[in-house]
């Protein structure tokens, strides 16, 4: 970081001068992890280099009509991530905070129903069927890991933050995972190229009190292709920290 500087000087006037003092501060600044901005720093103009936005949640699958048999078995769907890793952030000096960042997220979703599990048919297409039978201790999951790159637009009121959010997700891998028990053996099947979508688009809004708050998100494409098999989205809230 640059080193400050400070100056004595004397001015003088009369009466009839009219006199105003601008305090200037630094244009940067490098702010610790989940660090609040603070309040007297708020009131001016400056770009940072932040990490922040560190969430847990849970989501509702919106399933397709024609996929009925998912939309009868599956349960919620869990993520977790941080919005900025690294983020870039402008303040204008009025409580208005526009940053761009790189962060990372998982998602599971999950099988309700312990009798169904998720597979790959022989079409190479996500599809729905029942567990072999016989077999116990049953446990199916959809697992997506993505790269997010959030734009976010942040208003402070007090201690109070809204913020809304436009999010790409570069969706890196997914994989279905399946375990349970048959013959008093333990089987755990990982089954990759399900052929999610390699890029999609999300939109967050959080309120939060003192850098710890609430999100809704809502994620309007697919999780899969098309040609890839079951077609479902997610709505999903949590908490966030550090935001």
């Amino acid at each position: 970081q640059e080193k400050g500087f400070s100056f004595d000087y004397h001015v003088s006037h009369n009466a009839d001068d009219q006199v105003q003092v601008e305090q200037r501060s630094r244009d940067w600044e490098l702010r610790l992890p989940f660090q609040r901005t603070d309040t007297a720093r708020s009131r001016t103009h400056y770009w940072s280099v932040v990490c922040s936005g560190l969430y847990g949640g849970f989501g509702w699958p919106q399933v397709e009509n024609a996929y009925s048999t998912l939309k009868t078995n599956i349960g919620h769907e869990y993520e977790w991530g941080i919005l900025n890793l690294v983020g870039l952030e402008y303040s204008t000096g009025h409580g208005q905070l526009f940053s761009l960042g790189f962060g990372l997220e998982c998602r599971r979703y999950h099988m309700h129903n312990k009798e169904m599990r998720f597979f790959k048919n022989d079409d190479g297409m996500v599809d729905v069927t029942g567990f072999t039978d016989g077999a116990h201790k049953r446990n199916s999951n959809l697992n997506i890991f993505s790269l997010q790159f959030p734009l976010v637009f942040r208003q402070e009121v007090g201690r109070f933050n809204f913020a809304v959010a436009g999010i790409m997700n570069v969706n890196t891998g997914g994989n279905l995972t399946n375990e349970y028990r048959l013959n008093d053996n333990d089987y755990n099947i990982t089954t990759h190229h399900i052929g999610q979508r390699k890029v999609t688009f999300d939109v967050m809004g959080a309120v939060c009190y003192s850098g710890m708050g609430l999100y809704l998100r809502y994620r309007p494409q697919n999780v899969l292709k098309t040609t890839a098999g079951v077609q479902f989205n997610t709505l999903s809230a949590g908490i966030i920290i550090g935001f």
